[in-house]
């Protein structure tokens, strides 16, 4: 199989607290211990997403001027109570996707998969003890960070939840009390190097 150049890991590089890591895709085993976790995470996240384009109308009519003829689609507004329903909904389903992740149940799983796609940085098969000491050691912020890390190496699989990570990142820190953090973006940058 080392001649398979296609199974060499390609990593993605994030800075988490101002120390640039490599993120790994995550591994199968891993993959499978997401569904712990991925029914609850998936509802909310689809209700992120959830466009609800059945609201707002629009009407399409033909204009002439002369001999042209244009078409013409007015889309009408959505009226401020439904925008403010759509926003709490929005918001809701942010927060249920906090809870998920940290949710004790969950913090395992999270912070295991953390650990997988960092595998410069931790053993292949930690311990439930390192597990657990890692997942305790973990801050708001560097959730955040290293949740970005591991969505940008895992794009393709996390990708909605990625493009929310700011907004996710907010609750996270509500939650935790820590209002006064510094909110740095995370950058990443893209390497077909292996290890």
């Amino acid at each position: 199989m080392s001649n398979q150049s296609w199974l060499k890991p390609k990593y993605v590089e994030s800075e988490v607290n101002g120390e640039k890591l490599r993120f790994f895709p995550i591994s199968m085993r891993l993959l499978f211990r997401l569904r712990d976790i991925g029914k609850s995470l998936a509802k909310a996240i689809a209700s992120i997403f959830n466009r609800d384009e059945d609201h707002v109308g629009s009407t399409t009519r033909n204009v002439t001027e002369g001999e042209q003829v244009m078409q013409v689609t007015e889309i009408e507004a959505i009226s401020p109570e439904l925008a403010e329903l759509r926003e709490k909904k929005r918001v809701e389903a942010i927060t249920d996707v906090v809870d998920t992740l940290t949710d004790p149940q969950s913090g395992d799983v999270v912070a295991e998969i953390i650990m997988d796609s960092l595998r410069e940085n931790f053993d292949r098969n930690p311990s439930p003890q390192q597990i657990e000491e890692f997942r305790n050691a973990l801050d708001a912020e560097s959730l955040v960070q290293l949740m970005a890390g591991v969505g940008a190496a895992n794009k393709k699989l996390f990708d909605p939840l990625l493009k929310k990570v700011p907004e996710l990142g907010a609750v996270v820190e509500g939650r935790f009390g820590n209002k006064e953090a510094e909110k740095t973006p995370s950058s990443e940058t893209v390497s077909t190097g292996t290890t």
